[in-house]
């Protein structure tokens, strides 16, 4: 005699999956009990206690952490550059990713980006081990480092993988969601596989499931899923009916033929003087409303990703049911399944149960049967037998599919895997060209890479190489290129509407883009070109990562000194504060070197070539006083009138002066005379006055002809550029 096993609840031992094997001592596993779900597949956990799942086939799972030894500063900071926020984090750890023996690891994702891929590389810095849970594993050398060989379990029977110092700047300094492909078995598991295999893990006897030979690409067991739940689970993935017959569980495939038809002639059993009802019917449309199927799954085409499909029976407008799948099915599997689930069950709707004389007990649960007054196929879902009378529960059967079942799985963006280059890196002592001057000598760093380039540490030192430490994580790439030809000396106090420059960059991915005249006053399309900061209105490209500046404006934020001192293939660098690092250099004296190394991720901090720069504290200078006028008395005094500009107001502020940027106005005047010796004159006034005694006491004669030189000076920095003129 064969029961079906769907409707009781055995007692539980060992707890989750071990709840089984006790319930299997009465032949009886219950539906209800816990599915395995898709979430526990894709949300990692560091919970003590919590379930590592059991991985089949090909399926991506987040895992969950083992061990770990925290973050690990990576640098605190130099004490000398006061203002250089940044601190970098690494970390190891261990992490369970199936409670049983995997064949390897493919790709690995952080946070949803490709890390590792299929060949093994790694995009980020870190070393990376996997266990594959053999029973011959020995404990990961890393973990015995930390807790001593008796206090490092090698983890046998369980699959584990180690990150050792994983760098975490890409990931905001803390511990990502990771993602491993995993391949569990060497070929596809069946279905009649895994469930023998999850028997095995509940410690009972396996089952008879020769019947199931349908194939499942990837599917896992976690968190507190039950062997009932994963076996109803299975049972939409190939339908099957859990038979006890004897102490022998059988997963029987249902009947693909009918096996009986019966008739008026054979229902109807006498018990005693117990009648069995002839035919009972019970319509469930009263009971049970129409539903809304929709299948969550894993879909390989979207690198695992969690996708759903939908399908509805014919009346279905009231109720929805969703099954949270952990397995790794395409989309049109899918579809066919929440097609075929809606399907069956609005045909499920219509139920009967019949009554059997003795002579009928061969009729099996999963068997097919006709009834000669209904033209439907039925499925016996339960048989029992009591007092010599077999009593059938029926459901109808839904017709076969008709067709191809076609679904869209959905566009997935390709998640494809860089490894990231050379990193480059280009030292600026810029005056202060975004208003904000600082209190301190500060250095811009232009950094950049290949396309693939994402980040790079900032190290710095003051003592020559000695030491080293972190200033922060560059994490956006600076646009820079080279300049094709000379830039020729322009006009600093209007538009310079007939010099152009071309320049290429270095990165082909890069584009300048043109901007108004009112967006260029403003700050916009400033760039380093050499020396001289220049404005540009006009960016025509001309060639692939090579563009011609025009309309330009000259010498900006004082730097016109420097447009007579162009040559051919200068730096060209995009002066944008958001594409640039920025390192306040606190306390290092000004005029001091810095040696600068920017360390990629996959770079080793020993082997990066150091860049220097003096740092000249260009942001703490004034700018070049302006509208500088001589003029000479007819008694031969040289007179001198001037305009300061302010490193840190320029620009049109409404109903105030300009801040004057200094701790108090000084200017230092330079008198070259054609022959003669040098004088320098100190005034807090824009203007001088040179006699004739001063200058008689200079050469010894009035002077014919000199270049008169005035700068601004700073109590930070000293004397700015300055602004010339000569007589």
């Amino acid at each position: 005699m064969a029961t079906t096993i769907f409707s009781t609840v055995g007692a539980a031992e060992g707890g989750q999956l071990g709840a089984a094997a006790g319930s299997l001592a009465g032949g009886l596993i219950d539906t209800a009990l816990n599915a395995p779900s898709a979430a526990a597949l894709r949300v990692q956990s560091a919970a003590y206690g919590e379930a590592i799942p059991r991985l089949y086939g090909t399926i991506r799972v987040a895992g969950g952490i083992l061990w770990s030894t925290g973050l690990k500063e990576e640098g605190a900071g130099l004490t000398k550059l006061a203002g250089s926020s940044g601190r970098t984090y690494s970390t190891s750890l261990a992490i369970g990713i199936s409670a049983r023996a995997i064949v390897r690891v493919g790709r690995i994702w952080a946070d949803g980006k490709l890390i590792r891929d299929t060949g093994g590389d790694m995009s980020v810095a870190g070393g990376v081990r996997v266990y594959t849970g053999k029973e011959d594993q020995v404990a990961d050398p890393l973990i015995v480092a930390v807790e001593g060989a008796a206090g490092a379990p090698a983890y046998r029977g369980l699959a584990y993988v180690v990150f050792e110092n994983l760098q975490l700047s890409d990931f905001a300094n803390r511990v990502p969601q990771f993602g491993f492909e995993v391949f569990a078995d060497a070929v596809v598991p069946t279905v009649a596989a895994i469930a023998c295999d999850l028997f095995a893990a509940a410690g009972a006897a396996a089952p008879d499931a020769g019947d199931l030979t349908g194939t499942v690409d990837g599917y896992g067991v976690g968190g507190g899923a039950t062997l009932g739940g994963a076996l109803g689970q299975l049972a939409l993935l190939q339908p099957h009916d859990p038979v006890a017959t004897g102490a022998k569980l059988r997963l029987r495939a249902p009947g693909g033929t009918v096996t009986a038809v019966l008739s008026e002639a054979n229902t109807g059993a006498f018990a005693g003087t117990r009648h069995g009802a002839t035919r009972t019917w019970r319509n469930a449309a009263t009971q049970r409303a129409a539903e809304l199927i929709e299948i969550g799954y894993f879909d390989p085409a979207r690198d695992y990703q969690a996708g759903q499909q939908r399908a509805s029976a014919a009346r279905a407008t009231r109720t929805t049911r969703h099954y949270d799948l952990p397995a790794a099915i395409g989309a049109a599997a899918a579809r066919a399944l929440a097609e075929r689930l809606a399907r069956d069950g609005e045909a499920a709707r219509s139920a009967r149960s019949l009554a059997l004389t003795y002579a009928n007990l061969s009729i099996e649960v999963g068997d097919r049967i006709c009834v000669d007054d209904d033209a439907r196929q039925w499925r016996v879902r339960r048989q029992t037998l009591d007092g010599m009378v077999v009593e059938l529960e029926l459901e109808a059967l839904a017709g076969p599919l008709v067709g191809p079942t076609n679904a869209d799985a959905g566009r997935a963006i390709p998640n494809v895997f860089s490894k990231q280059g050379a990193t480059q890196v280009r030292l600026l002592d810029l005056p202060a060209f975004n208003d904000d001057g600082g209190a301190v000598p500060r250095l811009w760093m232009a950094v950049s890479g290949d396309g693939a380039w994402r980040a790079a540490d900032i190290l710095a030192s003051t003592d020559g190489g000695a030491s080293w430490v972190s200033l922060g994580s560059a994490r956006t790439r600076a646009v820079t290129g080279t300049t094709l030809g000379v830039l020729a000396d322009g006009p600093a106090d209007r538009w310079d509407e007939r010099t152009t420059v071309e320049v290429m960059l270095a990165n082909a991915d890069d584009w300048l883009t043109s901007a108004t005249m009112d967006a260029v006053v403003g700050g916009a399309n400033l760039a380093a070109i050499g020396d001289e900061l220049v404005a540009f209105r006009a960016a025509d490209a001309t060639g692939p990562g090579r563009f011609r500046l025009s309309g330009l404006l000259r010498g900006r934020f004082g730097t016109e000194f420097a447009s007579t001192r162009h040559g051919n293939g200068e730096a060209f660098t995009l002066l944008d504060p958001a594409r640039l690092f920025r390192a306040d250099l606190g306390s290092v004296p000004v005029g001091a070197t810095v040696m600068v190394k920017a360390v990629g991720p996959l770079d080793v901090a020993t082997q990066v070539e150091a860049q220097s720069i003096c740092a000249s504290a260009a942001n703490l200078r004034p700018f070049t006083p302006t509208h500088l006028r001589m003029t000479r008395d007819p008694d031969g005094t040289v007179r001198l009138v001037w305009s300061r500009r302010s490193r840190i107001g320029s620009g049109w502020p409404d109903g105030s002066d300009i801040p004057l940027g200094e701790a108090k106005e000084e200017y230092l005047v330079t008198v070259v005379p054609a022959s003669g010796p040098v004088q320098t004159y100190t005034t807090t006034a824009e203007a001088l006055t040179f006699n004739v005694a001063q200058q008689t006491a200079q050469t010894g004669a009035p002077i014919a002809s000199a270049r008169l030189s005035v700068a601004q000076v700073s109590a930070l920095a000293g004397p700015g550029p300055a602004a010339s003129v000569d007589f």
